[in-house]
């Protein structure tokens, strides 16, 4: 190691230390001294900021996204997952479908990025999921669009995940990596693995909350229902189990393929209910109006995948609720 590159990381500490002292001192206030719980707290969120420094320090360009993307999407895909679910002319017409909903949203939907080209594709498999890789890869399965019933839902489904791409969530999980690969430390095949291997984990929780609001709020800027993913976590709700005595009448077999078919989805995301109280928060703080507001469902439009964009319905705008507020009961449990 050289006397010039020691140095640099002794600056680097002196400099942590100061920055995290600073905020140490600034959290003790006369109404609050300072405590264990001050420290744990500032500690947490210097960490935080250290994060985001250090995010921003190895961010990478969209064009090095979409080549890291490209190859976690050609990882995934060469996995298989499609013998079993639709036919391949199915899933490309759902994939097609689904491709015009995606396009509508970026189109009118306001996200960060414009210069993303999104690319969906429908995997077949009876497991309910959906995902995003960087550069835009947006990943939806057969059973996912089997719970889905309307275009407004999908829009919600498919708006998560471009948001996890507009916000960086996928590219910056791996941004360290990519440092490391470009001073010649590991190899651009090591990092498209470590990144292929974080789908199977998801977000953090705090990341899948903003992908929900981000994610309606492009659907209800492209004047879609922003209930439509409350409807899909409504049924997810159902099928997990919320009602364990309606489960017990069910065979152990059927049981059991519910249970797989929502392994994964709630293995990489947060509990349905939580969901669902989140979207009530982004609604409150979007100040959409559920009670008068008139918004496009697309029911018909989903069960023919005609697009609401090639064929709009009259009969598909709807004005107020399709999913109803919760009790203050429920709204204390959420």
């Amino acid at each position: 190691m050289s006397t010039r590159l020691r140095l640099a990381i002794v600056l680097a500490l002196v400099l942590t230390v100061g920055v995290v002292t600073w905020l140490v001192t600034t959290q003790a206030t006369p109404e609050q001294s300072l405590s264990l719980a001050v420290l744990v707290d500032t500690g947490t969120e210097t960490v935080r900021s250290l994060d985001r420094l250090g995010k921003l320090a190895t961010e990478v360009t969209l064009g090095e996204e979409e080549r890291i993307g490209a190859g976690i999407a050609a990882a995934i895909e060469a996995g298989g997952g499609d013998p079993e679910g639709a036919a391949a002319d199915q899933r490309a017409v759902a994939a097609a479908y689904a491709g015009a909903v995606v396009a509508e949203l970026q189109e009118r939907g306001g996200p960060r990025r414009s210069g993303v080209q999104y690319r969906v594709k429908v995997l077949g498999t009876s497991e309910i999921n959906a995902f995003a890789v960087a550069g835009g890869h947006l990943y939806i399965t057969t059973a996912m669009l089997g719970l889905i019933e309307s275009e407004a839902e999908l829009a919600a489904v498919l708006g998560h995940e471009m948001a996890h791409v507009d916000l960086k969530h996928c590219i910056e999980r791996i941004q360290y990596e990519h440092a490391a690969a470009k001073l010649g430390g590991e190899p651009l095949e090591a990092m498209v693995g470590i990144g292929a291997g974080l789908v199977s984990i998801g977000f953090a929780d705090d990341l899948e909350r903003e992908a929900d609001r981000m994610g309606t709020i492009y659907a209800a800027h492209a004047g879609y229902h922003p209930q439509g993913g409350q409807l899909v976590f409504q049924r997810l709700l159902r099928l997990s189990g919320a009602r364990p005595e309606a489960r017990a009448n069910v065979g152990a077999e059927v049981r059991g393929m519910l249970e797989d078919a929502l392994e994964g989805y709630f293995r990489t995301h947060p509990k349905a209910s939580e969901r669902i109280a989140g979207y009530d928060r982004v609604f409150r703080e979007q100040g959409f109006e559920l009670d008068s507001g008139r918004y496009y469902v697309g029911r018909q439009n989903y069960a023919d995948m005609q697009p609401r964009a090639a064929r709009e319905l009259d009969a598909e705008w709807v004005t107020g609720r399709i999913f109803p507020p919760r009790s203050a009961k429920t709204r204390r449990l959420g």
